[in-house]
């Protein structure tokens, strides 16, 4: 009941019966990327939770008899500006573009969206340094301002980018999720750098999700440096294996055997 083909097997497969795929690889611009960086009041208060008194504004916060008093070290900002430096030292010379914007109630472009190399590296950091807290919150108008600077370098094949670092909540101006919309409608991403506890976990989680973008809480606000470390290898195609968690050193260098390390410490 079989019967064999007539003719022999054709070489060439039958015509109109195969069309090659054509592939795009062209890729015109590199990732840009567009710190967002909180300058309120609050970014000069102590990240120490039981410490009252705020560094550098000539008050006695705290109620003590003292004015700016040691205590009131570890500032906030000083936190998220070594965080952003190290974010720059991470990213230089691998091929994204880059931008600083401050913001309180106004806010500031200090550096536009261009190349990050180690020529310029270190003026970035500088102007990061420079950052100093005054004044209040209003996210939303800075996403708002960043919107030209995107807009400017917008190209096919471009992978945009806002990371906003906030310590707080919002305290006027356009709504935080309205700002991010903004961004969104230009294909911008934001994602959202809470430092500390003392923020508005909810709307800035509304925000992030207003472009599709993340939130990466730094609880303790040590870990914001580490968040900035993960976002940088996150750009060069990395992820992390395991979750971030605090990590205290001991100045136990060898153990007994048999120590049990989670029963003594």
């Amino acid at each position: 009941f079989l019967a064999l083909p007539g003719g022999l097997p054709q070489e060439n497969a039958p015509a109109g019966c195969f069309r090659e795929v054509d592939f795009d690889i062209r890729v015109t611009g590199s990732d840009q990327v567009m710190l967002i960086m909180d300058k309120s009041g609050s970014m000069a208060w102590s990240s120490k939770s039981d410490t009252a008194e705020v560094c550098a504004n000539s008050i006695d916060d705290d109620n003590d008899g003292t004015v700016d008093e040691s205590d009131c070290g570890d500032a906030r900002i000083e936190f998220t500006q070594a965080a952003a430096r190290a974010f720059i030292d991470l990213q230089t010379n691998v091929g994204i573009e880059a931008g600083l914007m401050e913001f309180d109630d106004g806010n500031t472009l200090i550096r536009q969206i261009d190349p990050l190399s180690a020529a310029n590296a270190n003026a970035f950091k500088t102007d990061i340094d420079a950052i100093t807290p005054n004044g209040n919150t209003h996210i939303g108008d800075a996403l708002n301002a960043a919107e030209p600077d995107f807009s400017r370098v917008a190209a096919i094949g471009r992978n945009r980018t806002a990371y906003l670092m906030t310590d707080g909540y919002n305290t006027g101006g356009a709504p935080p999720e309205d700002g991010a919309s903004t961004l969104d409608n230009i294909g911008v991403r934001v994602h959202v750098i809470p430092a500390g506890t003392d923020v508005d976990a909810v709307q800035l989680a509304g925000t992030a999700a207003a472009s599709g973008g993340s939130v990466f809480p730094a609880e303790d606000i040590t870990e914001v440096a580490a968040v900035y470390a993960e976002l940088a290898a996150r750009h060069q195609g990395a992820a992390l294996v395991m979750p971030r968690i605090n990590i205290a050193l001991s100045d136990q260098q060898d153990y007994p055997p048999g120590y049990d390390v989670t029963e003594y410490g």
